[in-house]
């Protein structure tokens, strides 16, 4: 679009998102952000297609034979579930409600590491004398964000916000 370019972003931006969501400032940042993405040459949609497969489900059979709804989407080739299971930190998976990539087995990933985690030991012994102390379990959690698409923080930033603030001092204390 050549120099037409800058402005049709911070067009797109504004009728996306809102008018009234940021000052100038903030979405003259924003506008340049995207439009210099948008403008760089495409390694990253290169990867994205190698990483993942898309999947497209007719509107008319959105329920599979167990009653899961099934939607048009992006599932990973290979699945870091395996990988996340052997990770022995907190967990926070986040999707928005209408997000444009599928997260049907999000809630059994997410069982799945917790009982990864419940396998192995619970106490730990304390360097400083030796006593023994409750490990504290680091779970995953799967949080579907309300009125939310891909762009969680910008979507729902209030409940964004929120819940990474609660999950993250549920740690702390």
């Amino acid at each position: 679009m050549g120099s037409r370019g800058p402005q049709a972003v911070t067009g797109m931006i504004q009728r996306r998102f809102g008018s009234s969501r940021w000052d100038a400032p903030e979405l003259g940042l924003v506008s340049d952000y995207v439009y210099h993405i948008t403008a760089a040459p495409a390694s990253g949609q290169h990867v994205l297609n190698i990483l993942l497969q898309t999947i497209f489900v007719d509107p008319s059979h959105r329920n599979d034979p167990n009653g899961n709804q099934l939607r048009t989407g992006v599932y990973a080739k290979l699945p870091l579930e395996h990988d996340l299971c052997a990770l022995k930190v907190p967990i926070l998976l986040l999707f928005g409600d209408d997000d444009w990539m599928a997260h049907p087995t999000a809630a059994r990933s997410v069982e799945r590491w917790n009982l990864a985690r419940k396998s192995d030991t619970d106490k730990t012994a304390l360097p400083n004398n030796g006593d023994v102390e409750e490990k504290k379990e680091a779970p995953a959690k799967l949080l579907v964000v309300p009125g939310a698409g891909h762009h969680l923080y910008l979507d729902n930033p209030d409940f964004f916000s929120r819940a990474i603030g609660d999950w993250a001092s549920s740690w702390t204390n």
